[in-house]
């Protein structure tokens, strides 16, 4: 969609402008003197997507500046610009009270530096001295009963009183500070748009969520994040956030399944990165357990297991071993024991970077997971492997593979090859000088030599008869 609004006060068409990124937000630099904004006053968009500014090109405003709503695309020129990204306020107006708002708060005088965004607040509406138009008011002909939406400099205003108070822990006024000011406040559309106003909008949201949340207001912060996913135009990367605040909020809180909800809200979300759909299906998966859905908590995390190593995110071995635990566990509760080896052998084939107890680990659940699906001889080839090529184990866990080797062997009907791991696991005991390893071997070959006599006495006579 085109936006034709042009702005009579941005007269040169040849200028440019230099962007950078500072913090996930575009802050655009040396903005020409007849642009409508002066380059004193800072313009800050929620756009980290912003293309192709993301790089901080020099851009002539011959170039469009695309923006990735998820639903379509806004190309805007240079002409219209300063009319988007921000306020009119005289400079001389605006930096005083900045100036005086910034010097009590950091001289640590916050109930001063409140008293100025308060006075800034009221001279929105109120004449200057130097024959502006009250910063408030508008130019159509409004009911003298209809009180103006608040303009875009009183939001901004707003918002520096709410981060102070939030700063000092004061949540009750953070509260109080940004439903005033949301009340009535524009909320940008598709078809007019003020980026700029919609910013602040969505900030003071997010500010009030935050405090009503440490006030332990739960239900009225998920309110918030749902009010803030209401405005247009939101970037995808935008809203992903809101979805992640108001999911996080309602897991701690126990609400698992309105949680799992939020997650596959941002999961349907355009241009998300692969990063942030690991994180989601990571997270969805954990809130699904949470909520006893086991099997779409196996998928979940079978899908998580997948991006982390298919597609190479750069995660810690330590994360991809607790990611792998975490799938096998949920899909051994559904009882897909075969889908829980897999997870195990997944991580253990395509990580060298996993230590001797990490390995361990896994080799050993994934051999139980082989038994639980009554796949004894695969059992034994895990159990053999492991004590083959998993460096530095140490006495006690040679002595444990040797003896579930043995105990597969037995359910496997392989009566020699148990007896001789339940004498390998007996040598290791009494190596290690442990009275209850040598007994508990003791008793396992004894059970072996007992079947397998058992089993020959009934075959010979079967024979016999």
């Amino acid at each position: 969609m085109d936006i034709n609004t042009t702005n009579s006060h941005s007269t040169n068409t040849n200028s440019t402008l230099r962007a950078v990124l500072v913090q996930g937000k575009l802050i655009p630099k040396a903005i020409p003197a007849n642009h409508l904004v002066n380059s004193n006053n800072p313009l800050i968009i929620n756009a980290p997507r912003l293309v192709p500014l993301a790089k901080a090109h020099h851009l002539n405003t011959a170039t469009p500046i695309t923006m990735d709503y998820g639903t379509q695309d806004i190309a805007m020129t240079a002409s219209n610009r300063a009319l988007s990204l921000g306020p009119t306020m005289p400079k001389e107006v605006y930096d005083r009270y900045k100036d005086s708002i910034e010097t009590k708060k950091s001289a640590g005088n916050i109930d001063d530096a409140i008293k100025a965004c308060n006075e800034a607040i009221k001279a929105c509406n109120e004449p200057t001295t130097t024959g502006h138009k009250p910063l408030g008011s508008t130019t159509s002909k409004t009911p003298a009963t209809s009180a103006p939406n608040p303009s875009d400099m009183k939001l901004k205003f707003y918002e520096l009183k709410a981060c102070i108070l939030k700063d000092a822990k004061r949540y009750d006024e953070v509260i109080k500070t940004c439903r005033e000011a949301i009340q009535g406040a524009p909320l940008g559309n598709l078809h007019s748009i003020n980026l700029y106003a919609t910013n602040l909008t969505l900030e003071l949201l997010q500010l009030q969520a935050t405090a009503l949340e440490a006030c332990k207001k739960y239900g009225e912060a998920i309110e918030s994040y749902q009010q803030a996913l209401q405005l247009k135009p939101l970037l995808s990367n935008t809203k992903y956030l809101l979805h992640l605040g108001c999911a996080n909020i309602q897991m701690a809180n126990g609400k698992y399944g309105d949680a799992s909800q939020s997650y596959l809200q941002a999961l349907n979300l355009e241009s998300l990165s692969i990063e942030e759909k690991y994180a989601l299906y990571e997270r969805r998966a954990e809130a699904q357990m949470a909520d006893g859905k086991c099997g779409e908590a196996a998928q979940s995390y079978q899908l998580a297991l997948a991006l982390a190593l298919a597609l190479d995110i750069k995660l810690p071995t330590s994360k991809k071993y607790e990611l792998a635990l975490n799938c096998a566990s949920a899909q051994m509760a559904v009882g897909k024991h075969d889908e829980a080896a897999s997870s195990y052998q997944q991580v253990l084939s395509s990580n060298s970077n996993l230590s001797t107890e990490q390995k361990y680990t896994l080799q050993l659940r994934c051999a139980e997971a082989q038994i639980d699906a009554g796949k004894y001889h695969e059992a034994v080839k895990i159990y053999q492997q492991a004590l083959q090529v998993t460096p530095n184990l140490s006495a006690e866990q040679k002595y444990t593979l040797q003896l579930r080797c043995a105990e597969a062997h037995k359910a496997a009907g392989n009566y020699t090859e148990a007896f001789n791991s339940s004498s390998a696991a007996f040598s290791l005991a009494s190596d290690m000088s442990d009275n209850n390893k040598l007994r508990e071997t003791h008793s396992l070959s004894a059970e072996i030599v007992a079947t397998e006599e058992s089993i020959l006495q009934s075959v010979t006579t079967q024979q016999r008869s």
